[in-house]
């Protein structure tokens, strides 16, 4: 059945304020104390007064006295007193709740009963009674409104839930660009914030599908040129068995070459699925000292010198060294995976310079000092600067180079455009942020990238 939560809200509000409703009116009406009727104040206090004038005239006038007073009477009051005569020796009538008697005597000494019937209702039995019987119209009415009331309730907090609905039934088709706030119209409510998260969501489920397909399809190109170049050898060695040692050679390299794309890609996966621990720690700048050491000797080849700084703001050094200090630098994370990370930077810097240049690698800590800082878990930030005097890249370009197979220049061939990719996910594995500008000098453009690596201390580095 189409419809249950609807009908489920619109009968559920309507019982409610109908029971309400109806509850608060029976309560009313049980305790409200009504103003009496003209006629009940007619019968408790004008009656009295009428019995009384009416046997002071027939005492003293007789019953032509009484006459005269009743012809002066208004036209409704004129029978009100009934005179009945009372034989000697007889009883009286008797007075009843709703009847009033008096005795008089006339002048010739005949005995007369003054007989006031009450014509009105008490006021308790008036009120209630009366307003039972009008009740009914008021009860209908109530439940009418209700049932509209409950009705627009309903459609209006289940139409988006429909909405939704049909919004998860597109997705699940495949309709990725399926969206739901501008369906949601001017709604400022918690729908309206469950459609933009499922808009956010439905977008991050396209996003990561585009770049499974283009991941997808920059793995099958990167697979066809070593592979072609593999029976490219092969087919050479069988025409030629007397230069099988060059084909093999060549299938040796491209095997090779091979395996390393085999494994960026297994490292790039792991870190997509978060298979990491975090249960180890290494220290930071003796990792730094040691990729150092390793970038120099790279370098050297093409002529690229590495300089090192370090920069602290609690100890108000700077100090540039061939080797950088050792200050217990401790990161909580896998020590292969900040190598991995480092090295892919500093290696792409010394890629994109050439003979001359320098690539400098800065190590700066900042330890804040404030009581929100001393509270935290962290002990600080160390940020790495990685900075060369290459070309640089177009700003159009920055965005991207962290994605996979992206290459930044021609000069940075030989790799599989891997390295950055790894490195932004390695450094999001160990708690940090990664970026990149084309660098600057006083608000000036100058030639050269830098790459910006901010990660957290670990508070039990410190040493008291």
């Amino acid at each position: 059945m189409r419809g249950r939560l609807f009908w489920k809200i619109c009968l559920a509000f309507w019982c409610t304020a109908l029971l309400i409703n109806q509850g608060s009116w029976l309560i009313f009406f049980l305790t409200w104390d009504p103003p009496p009727s003209l006629q009940w104040v007619m019968d408790e206090k004008v009656a009295p007064v009428q019995l009384a004038s009416a046997r002071n005239v027939i005492e003293t006038g007789g019953m032509p006295a009484y006459q005269a007073l009743r012809a002066a009477m208004p036209v409704e009051q004129q029978d009100a007193i009934e005179i009945l005569p009372v034989a000697k020796g007889a009883q009286p009538p008797a007075p009843a709740p709703n009847k009033r008697v008096m005795m008089a005597r006339t002048p010739e000494g005949q005995q007369l009963a003054l007989v006031y019937v009450n014509k009105g209702e008490s006021r308790r039995e008036w009120s209630f009674l009366r307003s039972l019987r009008r009740s009914g119209d008021y009860m209908i009415a109530a439940a009418v409104g209700g049932l509209l009331f409950a009705a627009g309730l309903a459609w209006y907090l289940t139409r988006p839930i429909r909405t939704m609905q049909r919004g998860f039934g597109r997705l699940a088709a495949g309709q990725l660009d399926t969206r739901l706030l501008p369906d949601m119209g001017s709604r400022r409510d918690e729908i309206a914030d469950l459609a933009r998260d499922f808009d956010a969501m439905a977008a991050r489920l396209e996003q990561l599908l585009a770049m499974r397909d283009q991941l997808l399809h920059d793995v099958s190109h990167e697979l066809r040129s070593p592979l072609a170049r593999l029976n490219l050898a092969i087919a050479l060695m069988r025409q030629n068995p007397a230069k099988a040692a060059t084909s093999v050679e060549r299938i040796e390299t491209e095997v090779r070459r091979l395996d390393e794309l085999v494994g960026e890609l297994l490292s790039l996966a792991r870190l997509e699925s978060g298979g990491q621990g975090q249960d180890s720690y290494f220290e930071l700048g003796g990792l730094v000292e040691n990729i150092l050491a390793n970038a120099r000797y790279e370098a050297k080849a093409s002529g690229v010198r590495v300089d090192a700084r370090f920069t602290s703001d609690n100890e108000g050094d700077s100090i540039t060294d061939d080797s950088l200090p050792r200050h217990d630098l401790i990161v909580q994370g896998e020590f292969e995976l900040m190598r991995r990370a480092l090295e892919n930077v500093v290696r792409n810097a010394i890629k994109l310079s050439t003979t001359g240049q320098v690539v400098e690698v800065e190590l700066r800590v900042e330890r804040g000092q404030d009581m929100e800082a001393l509270m935290a878990p962290s002990s600080g930030r160390a940020i790495l600067f990685v900075r060369d005097e290459g070309p640089g890249i177009p700003d159009d370009k920055i965005a991207s180079m962290f994605d996979p197979f992206v290459r930044l220049s021609p000069q940075a061939s030989g790799g599989f455009g891997l390295g950055l990719a790894i490195a932004r996910r390695a450094v999001m594995a160990l708690g940090g942020r990664i970026s990149a500008r084309n660098r600057s000098y006083h608000g000036r453009p100058v030639n050269g990238l830098e790459v910006q690596i901010d990660l957290p201390l670990y508070r039990g580095g410190e040493k008291g």
